[in-house]
């Protein structure tokens, strides 16, 4: 570290360009335990100590580490720190390769809560993501009524839909990061189509579904729950929405006449698609994104996506592109925020 700056070291290190920093705390805390011992002084919160001619000083509660320039006896103001905290998502997933893909961490909720203080919509508000105590009969129900928003995972591939009310009917539109084409599905596909993804990713109680069959077949019965024994039959034999039988697909355009980073930058009404293969859970939060933030509906000709707060959505994917590529250097001409290459 230069003589005239401090560095500050924050939260568990795991990186290579903090070594340096951690190997002259150890031998900082080796020396002063060593006088501790010899002079029998009570531990205190915060030390200092001369290490060639620089001043370094430790924040056993925050466990920081800063070094400056100790002449006087004072040091400079001009900080450099280094946020060291493991997050389980950063923007160097985008670009990584396969192997480092990690399912059980790269996920929307690591999205969302990467990106919490930059948007001005709650992303896990009305968002199905983990498994709910319920019937899918019920589940179904539910998600209809609020118009949730549904993110799936099936082998390791992430997609999503959103389920939108055109006055007593509902119809859902679904994300698949790998086409450029949103999908719209209505009318008894809708069911069908939702009842599969629900159930493909475990959000309900399947187990009732094989100790009460009579509940699902019997003469009580109804079109709903013989379709979900239907499906909960040949459920792992069918890994795609696109085999199952029946189901009409529309392509929904979007009313977008200017790139906005969630839409495709060659043709504006379509959504923008995965770049690599580990971006799908990046690529589902932006379709979240773009349903909280717009209200999607139908339009009048019963076949594009009308788009609410377009002044917003822009503001907004400004904003999430600046902390991205902010993110590993961030500075306010006062301090510097560095972030090594963690995770």
């Amino acid at each position: 570290c230069p003589s005239n700056d401090k560095v500050a070291v924050r939260g568990p290190c795991h990186s290579f360009a903090t070594i340096p920093i951690i190997f002259m705390v150890d031998v900082c805390f080796r020396k002063r335990r060593r006088q501790q011992k010899n002079q029998k002084s009570p531990r205190i919160e915060e030390e200092r100590m001369s290490v060639e001619g620089e001043e370094m000083s430790i924040d056993m509660d925050e466990m920081s580490v800063e070094f400056g320039n100790c002449e006087n006896g004072e040091t400079e103001h001009n900080a450099v720190t280094l946020d060291c905290y493991p997050y389980t998502f950063t923007p160097l997933l985008l670009f990584c390769t396969e192997g480092y893909f990690d399912k059980g961490y790269s996920n929307y909720n690591s999205v969302a809560q990467f990106f919490e203080n930059v948007l001005p919509v709650d992303m896990l508000e009305n968002v199905l993501f983990d498994r709910k105590n319920m019937l899918y009969e019920e589940l179904l129900e539910y998600v209809t009524r609020n118009e949730m928003l549904v993110t799936c995972c099936i082998d390791a591939h992430f997609t999503a839909f959103q389920v939108i009310r055109d006055g007593r009917k509902a119809f859902l539109l679904y994300y698949d990061p790998q086409k450029p084409d949103l999908q719209r599905v209505s009318g008894d596909g809708f069911r069908t189509f939702a009842l599969f993804l629900l159930m493909k990713c475990n959000y309900a109680d399947s187990q009732h579904i094989q100790e009460n069959k009579d509940h699902y077949t019997g003469i009580s019965s109804n079109a709903t729950r013989r379709i979900i024994y239907q499906l909960w039959r040949k459920i792992n034999t069918i890994e795609s929405p696109y085999d199952l039988y029946g189901i009409i697909y529309k392509k929904a355009p979007l009313n977008l006449g200017k790139y906005l980073f969630i839409n495709n930058s060659r043709n504006n009404r379509n959504i923008s698609t995965q770049l690599t293969s580990n971006t799908c859970y990046f690529q589902t939060f932006l379709f979240g994104l773009l349903c909280k933030v717009c209200n999607p509906t139908l339009n009048k000709d019963g076949n594009s996506i009308d788009l609410e707060n377009i002044d917003l959505l822009q503001q907004t994917t400004k904003k999430l592109c600046h902390f991205i590529l902010n993110f590993f250097v961030e500075s306010n001409g006062e301090k510097c925020i560095l972030r090594p290459l963690t995770n």
